[in-house]
């Protein structure tokens, strides 16, 4: 019995060949950091745990995207209380998931997930 996670896998497969480089899609698993001069200082992803059959664990792996990147032109900004206000600049990006769901088949779990290097933090908006 094929599953929504072959058929993913294969669509992943098809998309290598379908699209142009520039427009393939990639995992949704990036670095975070303070400037192109600085180490990462954690990662955020999007993963999903794909339901495979009742006998297989699944690994959750990074949702593949399709993504278009705007450079920053203005800085945002956001207040964190009343009197703090964090501002931020960098790069904009839009990504576009496309999931499979068989009738008999459940939606895969999915998370946002952020982890921060020892001795670092960030703050996540959603």
């Amino acid at each position: 019995e094929v599953s929504p996670a072959d058929f993913t896998e294969y669509m992943c497969f098809h998309n290598r060949k379908l699209f142009a480089d520039s427009y393939v899609p990639l995992p949704f698993c990036f670095p975070i950091r303070r400037s192109d001069r600085h180490t990462p200082e954690g990662t955020v992803s999007i993963e999903e745990q794909a339901v495979r059959n009742s006998t297989s664990p699944s690994i959750a792996t990074p949702i593949m995207t399709m993504v278009a990147k705007m450079a920053g032109q203005h800085s945002m900004h956001f207040p964190l209380g009343a009197s703090t206000t964090v501002s931020f600049d960098g790069d904009q990006y839009l990504h576009a998931w496309l999931v499979h769901q068989f009738t008999s088949q459940p939606m895969p779990n999915v998370s946002l997930v952020s982890r921060a290097r020892q001795f670092s933090s960030m703050i996540v908006l959603v």
